[in-house]
């Protein structure tokens, strides 16, 4: 091109429509786009309901576990400090026979 032509401004051509077969392509409507995304809101919440009731179910049976953990772990501290305190008798009894039995110098 030299330096006297100029160039003319580039021309806004309409988007190519694609052929399929015998009928034209066309991107989807607005409505369509619309349509599309209330289907997937509404599958996504239903997923999450879904998911929710899962974990109730699982927490359903897991809560039982738990408390019977707890119940145990509350039984064993009891008899753990039932044998501690009967171990400490029974230390106690042993050191005072050994002081009333010790020879005398």
């Amino acid at each position: 091109m030299s330096t006297t032509q100029t160039r003319k401004p580039a021309e806004r051509r309409a988007p190519e429509r694609k052929t399929t077969g015998s009928k034209q392509w066309s991107p989807p409507s607005t409505s369509a786009l619309a349509g599309r995304l209330e289907r997937l809101r509404d599958e996504i919440r239903l997923d999450l309901h879904l998911a929710r009731m899962e974990a109730k179910d699982r927490w359903h049976d897991l809560e039982p576990q738990v408390l019977h953990a707890e119940r145990l772990a509350a039984t064993v501290v009891e008899i753990s400090i039932r044998a501690l305190g009967d171990i400490a008798v029974e230390v106690k009894r042993f050191q005072d026979h050994l002081r009333q039995h010790r020879p005398r110098a």
